[in-house]
């Protein structure tokens, strides 16, 4: 069970350094991240509006449109060159806490982190949070 105070700190350690970290997201955030990330250009395009949609995850090395928006909401994540190439990176999704207390209610939300190393060994970890009512 989260609340808006929460620190959620992980330690990632990859010796054989990173080349990709993707977060993705639980359906019931996937809107809301979305709104920060660039287009999807694998994604089909939606009929309705003729273009394609955004990203429904976050790529931490690569999206410079998700970088000037978190860097915008003042929300402060690892990215860049803060975790390409690097063996270990402290992650904090604690900036993102009080967003998911008022997109999710009563819900859980899973964030799913994936990270890849120059030795492409793939390591997956999910973070499962409850978001009660208010």
């Amino acid at each position: 069970t989260i609340d808006e105070n929460l620190d959620v700190n992980i330690d990632i350690y990859a010796p054989r350094k990173i080349t990709t970290f993707i977060v993705r997201v639980s359906e019931n955030f996937e809107q809301f991240v979305q709104v920060l990330t660039e287009v999807d250009e694998d994604a089909e395009v939606n009929p309705e509006t003729g273009e394609k949609p955004n990203k429904k995850y976050m790529d931490l090395i690569n999206d410079q449109v998700l970088f000037q928006n978190l860097a915008d909401l003042n929300l402060v994540l690892p990215h860049g060159d803060d975790i390409l190439g690097k063996d270990y990176v402290p992650f904090s999704l604690s900036a993102l806490v009080p967003l998911i207390t008022t997109v999710v209610v009563d819900e859980n939300v899973t964030f799913t982190l994936e990270l890849t190393d120059r030795d492409k060994n793939i390591l997956t970890k999910d973070l499962t949070f409850y978001s009660p009512k208010q």
